[in-house]
C-alpha cells in the first residue's frame, strides 16, 4: 500500500495551487498507508473531489470523531464501570460537557479533508485511474469549475465497510 500511496503521490505532486492540498505524512515510510488524504479550501469542493476519485470526507464518515463518539456522548469510556473516565473521583473537577461550537475550528478540517482508501488488491488500472481523477478533479476545482466534473473515469468505490454508511459519500 506504500508503494501504491507513492505512486499516487508522484502523480499529484504537480498539483501546485489547485487548492488541493497534500495532507502532510509524518511517517510515509513507515505508516500502515491506508490512505492519502487532501485538504481543500472549501467543503463543497471536498464533497466533489470525494466523488470523483472514489474518496471519503473525513468528517462525514460517522467515525473517530467527537460529534460521533458514543463513547464521550454518552460519558461511558470503558468496558467497566470502575475504569469509567467520566467516573474517576480525580476527574470530577473536569469539564465534562462540549459547549456549543466546540471544535469548530476540527470540524472544519474534517469536512474539509478527503481521504482516499488504498487496497493492496489495486490493479495497475486501479492506480492509473486514481492518477487520472485526482489530477482532473483538482484542474476543475481550481478553475472553479462547479457540477459534474468532465473527465472522470469511473474510479472504484470506497470499502463502506470502513465507515459507517450512513455518513460515508
Amino acid at each position: 500500500m506504500r508503494r501504491n500511496r507513492r505512486r499516487l503521490l508522484d502523480a499529484a505532486a504537480g498539483l501546485g495551487n489547485s487548492g488541493v492540498e497534500l495532507w502532510p505524512m509524518n511517517s510515509p515510510d513507515h505508516d500502515c498507508a491506508t490512505h492519502l488524504m487532501f485538504l481543500l479550501l472549501e467543503a463543497s469542493a471536498a464533497s466533489r473531489f470525494a466523488g470523483a476519485t472514489g474518496g471519503v470526507v473525513a468528517g462525514r464518515t460517522g467515525r473517530h470523531t467527537f460529534t460521533n463518539w458514543d463513547q464521550v456522548l454518552q460519558q461511558e469510556g470503558a468496558h467497566h464501570p470502575v475504569l469509567n473516565p467520566y467516573r474517576l473521583p480525580e476527574n470530577a473537577a473536569l469539564r465534562r460537557d462540549l459547549p456549543d461550537g466546540f471544535g469548530a475550528r476540527s470540524l472544519d478540517i474534517l469536512g474539509r479533508t478527503v481521504m482516499l482508501p488504498m487496497s493492496p488488491d489495486h490493479s495497475e488500472d486501479d492506480l492509473e485511474v486514481l492518477a487520472h481523477n485526482i489530477r482532473v478533479a483538482a484542474t476543475a476545482i481550481s478553475e472553479g469549475r462547479s457540477g459534474i466534473i468532465e473527465g472522470i473515469r469511473a474510479p472504484r468505490a470506497p470499502d463502506l465497510q470502513k465507515f459507517d454508511a450512513v455518513g460515508a459519500e
